[in-house]
């Protein structure tokens, strides 16, 4: 009785052991990794928009450049959203052009990296690519979701309206 009371203690001690390390195995608990996440993006990208490597050659580093400027302007922009909307010391008028002309900034930048890109490899080829970054994101979501990551509750709950 002794030896079957101590080896279910052992078990129960050593579960969640087991359990955290059959986790990450499996790619859970892990942390983001944004330079697998780019790996990840462009092979996607270069199967579903069905670029020949000489395109794919040519394509990925201006379109990285791309990316790693409309990045920079969406860290300034969520930068800008970090200000508590109660601070006085700040100016919200100028708070709200700055983010309005930033992403105007995006906006004229992704139009010059298309034209640039549609000079590179046919222009159905790039619009190709824009609908999977789309179904990449998309994809990535879903599979989020689906390990158990999102947790019930949590995301932004509605205001009151005060209507009635």
């Amino acid at each position: 009785m002794r030896n079957i009371l101590t080896a279910i203690v052992i078990s129960l001690l050593t579960l969640p052991a087991m359990a955290q390390h059959n986790g990450r195995h499996q790619g859970e608990n892990r942390r983001f990794n944004p330079e697998e996440f780019k790996n990840r993006m462009e092979q996607f990208i270069m199967r579903k928009a069905d670029l020949t490597p000489e395109e794919a050659k040519v394509f990925v580093p201006v379109y990285s450049e791309f990316k790693d400027k409309q990045r920079d302007i969406q860290r300034r922009i969520m930068k800008l959203k970090q200000i508590p909307a109660d601070n006085t010391s700040v100016d919200f008028e100028k708070t709200v052009m700055e983010i309005a002309r930033l992403d105007n900034e995006a906006a004229a930048l992704e139009t010059t990296y298309y034209k640039r890109l549609c000079k590179k490899v046919p222009a159905h080829k790039v619009y190709r690519v824009i609908i999977a970054v789309d179904n990449f994101h998309r994809q990535m979501l879903r599979d989020f979701n689906r390990k158990g990551h999102r947790k019930e509750g949590r995301g932004p709950k509605a205001e009151p309206t005060g209507e009635k």
